[in-house]
């Protein structure tokens, strides 16, 4: 699991400004999506290009996840609930929400998405 980290810290230092062009199979890339976070808060769609044609603007959808940035530069996906950030830990095969205290503040939130 550690590789996915480094992997992770890799990547967050190569965000493309659109989705590179040619063949992608099984491949992700991180993209920085001010543009559409703009144009979704103007009440308007986003507009992802590719040239792969699965995209449909009208009923496309990006989830925004919150994610916040530990004490050695990892991001760890948070949760909320409730108005509450936490992490969900698993107890004798259940889930449950521990909320993070003390609670982050607005600029310790990173929504990527």
């Amino acid at each position: 699991m550690s590789h996915i980290k480094i992997e992770l810290r890799c990547v967050l230092d190569c965000v493309h400004d659109r989705i590179p062009h040619g063949r992608k199979q099984n491949v992700w890339c991180i993209i920085h999506n001010a543009q559409n976070m703009a144009l979704r808060q103007a009440g308007k769609c986003s507009n992802f290009e590719d040239d792969c044609g699965v995209w449909d603007s009208n009923k496309g959808k990006t989830t925004v996840l919150p994610y916040t940035k530990t004490f050695i530069g990892e991001f760890k996906r948070l949760l909320v609930k409730n108005g509450l950030y936490g992490y969900e830990n698993l107890v004798k095969g259940c889930r449950m929400f521990e909320p993070v205290t003390p609670q982050p503040d607005a600029d310790e939130v990173f929504l990527i998405g």
